[in-house]
């Protein structure tokens, strides 16, 4: 080969090289032994290296999963019933309790004047009066004793109490008992009922004489509440005037003064 032409092939394969080497290729060379090698840069690839996933994703993903998990038992929580993980005993315990505590414990409350009434369990110590006036009012005519009879047929021991309150007024019974006697006729105490009572342990009757004919609002044997209607008041038997002859007889027999005995039993 002349030396042009070597010249040539020399300039050829450096051009080769120098593209070569702008590619990134490696450049081939011959040895020693005349066998072509590479000479140009050599990439090394680490073996068995794969992508990481970063720690920040793996911790959204659980933190992720357990807010799932939490919001999951909170609407199982709150959407089933207390006692529906309870057995049929324990609802039967708790009943049982409960029912002690309102059964031990006593209750309070006040009426319209302040006044504190106590109340035990589901009932009541306060209770309606259990004497009252027969009458609303009290003006009282005639006393119980000794008198100048007022009339022919009239006693001089008058063993009852006179209250006038207006002909046609309402009587009723001073407290709970039993109706012994309705005289719906004439005589001394003219239309008359009596009542049998037993208060404070001890039995007594109340008198209701010279009402109104046809006015009476009671049997005998009837059952009778305080202030339940009896009569009204009027002017007939032995009688001066329009007003309530009105007797206590303790044990049904002995007389005493109706208005004293009222005014330490009955309610104001």
């Amino acid at each position: 080969m002349d030396a042009g032409a070597a010249g040539q092939a020399t300039s050829r394969r450096e051009l080769r090289d120098r593209h070569a080497n702008q590619e990134g290729r490696p450049r081939r060379g011959r040895g020693r032994s005349g066998v072509r090698t590479n000479t140009g840069p050599i990439l090394v690839v680490p073996t068995g290296s794969r992508p990481r996933t970063p720690r920040r994703t793996i911790a959204s993903l659980i933190f992720t999963a357990l807010t799932m998990v939490a919001v999951a038992l909170m609407a199982f929580a709150t959407s089933v019933p207390a006692n529906a993980l309870l057995t049929s005993d324990d609802v039967n315990a708790l009943r049982t309790i409960a029912a002690a505590n309102v059964g031990d414990q006593e209750l309070q409350s006040f009426d319209a004047s302040g006044a504190v009434v106590s109340r035990d369990g589901y009932g009541s110590e306060a209770a309606p009066p259990s004497v009252l006036w027969p009458v609303a009012k009290r003006t009282v005519s005639d006393g119980f004793g000794y008198r100048d009879s007022p009339c022919s047929g009239c006693s001089s021991m008058h063993q009852g109490t006179d209250f006038t309150g207006g002909l046609g007024a309402p009587i009723t019974a001073i407290a709970d008992g039993t109706v012994l006697t309705v005289i719906e006729s004439g005589g001394g105490l003219g239309v008359h009922v009596i009542i049998q009572h037993e208060i404070d342990g001890q039995m007594l009757t109340s008198v209701y004489g010279h009402m109104q004919f046809g006015s009476v609002g009671v049997s005998e044997g009837q059952q009778v509440k305080a202030g339940d209607f009896v009569g009204l008041l009027g002017n007939t038997g032995d009688s001066t005037g329009p007003h309530l002859h009105f007797e206590l007889r303790m044990g049904g027999t002995t007389a005493v003064d109706a208005f004293t005995w009222l005014s330490e039993h009955a309610a104001n």
